[in-house]
């Protein structure tokens, strides 16, 4: 099928007719069947190459948000343990006596038991 041909021309408004009256979680899957027919016309033997291209690309997908979610959990860790440093050393500027250094351990522990639970 190709574009300037009569097929398409009743093929295109069809297509989005029915994008437009489909729900939204489906609207994507419409597309994917609906451009592997569109390519089938033109040469059904590159159908193979289409599903592999189409898997390579979601899976790849899948890859790079796993990829995202694992350095953000590594980034708000490191951002826990610099605050925990952090209030440390802040208290042992203000309160370097004897007297409010085992509060000030007691406070931190309590912060590093909660921020890693």
């Amino acid at each position: 099928m190709q574009f300037n041909s009569l097929g398409f021309l009743v093929f295109f408004p069809v297509v989005v007719i029915c994008y437009f009256l489909l729900p939204s979680r489906v609207k994507p899957f419409w597309l994917l069947i609906v451009s592997y027919y569109f390519y089938m016309c033109w040469n059904a033997r590159y159908v193979l190459l289409l599903i592999y291209s189409t898997a390579v690309t979601y899976f790849s997908g899948l890859l790079l948000e796993y990829v995202k979610k694992c350095e953000s959990i590594v980034k708000r860790r490191k951002r826990k343990t610099n605050d925990a440093a952090r209030m440390r050393m802040t208290l042992w500027k203000k309160n370097s006596s004897n007297y409010t250094a085992p509060f000030a351990n007691a406070m931190i522990a309590d912060f590093w038991k909660e921020s890693n639970a």
